[in-house]
């Protein structure tokens, strides 16, 4: 999978409902993963976690404070219907041009300032059902850190990754396929399902 993304959450942490004002932290492709639906998989698609720091929760741990780390895991897809896509355009403030949305680096995304809206799921979980622009810069205090297996990756994950997302990693075509000798086509993303004027973050 690609850090360019194309038209076609984890640890302990879980944020309270509202809206945050976070700094993205963490890009991590997990690569390609099956898709489930009631219990049945229906196809593959290319999946990231993009991780955030909330700077506006402090913790405190072995008698240190921290903002806590979380994310969002989605397909890597700008499609019409992918709720990346929504997500990103509702974070910019306006929607993607068709140049754009032929590749667009998720790179630019690291550092820059955001506003969480989280509401809970079915399930009672939290969920991030929109993004939108900061108001201000914030300042986060979290390394910047991104994995993309189609940049020089050898088989050995970085440290940074926590246990439970390298576990999903390597459940993907990409790490499969390296280990095995063999090589995956990922299946088009499954998709899902826009914004105004002033400066765009990214």
């Amino acid at each position: 999978m690609s850090r360019y993304a194309k038209e076609s959450g984890g640890g302990g942490f879980k944020p309270p409902m509202g809206i945050h004002n976070v700094v993205c932290c963490q890009l991590v492709d997990l690569g390609t993963q099956e898709k489930e639906w009631q219990g049945k998989v229906i196809g593959k698609s290319p999946m990231i976690n993009i991780g955030f720091e909330f700077v506006d929760i402090t913790n405190e741990a072995d008698g240190e404070t921290y903002h806590p780390l979380w994310g969002i895991k989605e397909t890597n897809s700008l499609g019409k219907k992918a709720n990346m896509r929504k997500l990103l355009e509702g974070w910019r403030g306006k929607a993607f041009t068709e140049d754009e949305l032929k590749g667009f680096d998720l790179e630019k995304l690291l550092g820059l300032s955001c506003q969480l809206v989280v509401q809970p799921n079915t399930k009672g979980n939290p969920k991030v059902v929109a993004i939108t622009k900061a108001p201000a810069k914030f300042g986060g205090n979290r390394d910047l850190h991104s994995f993309w297996f189609d940049e020089g990756f050898d088989g050995t994950l970085p440290d940074w990754i926590p246990e439970w997302m390298q576990e999903i990693i390597q459940q993907s075509d990409e790490f499969l396929g390296l280990h095995d000798q063999e090589i995956y086509e990922p299946d088009e993303p499954v998709e899902e399902e826009p914004a105004d004027d002033d400066p765009i973050p990214f």
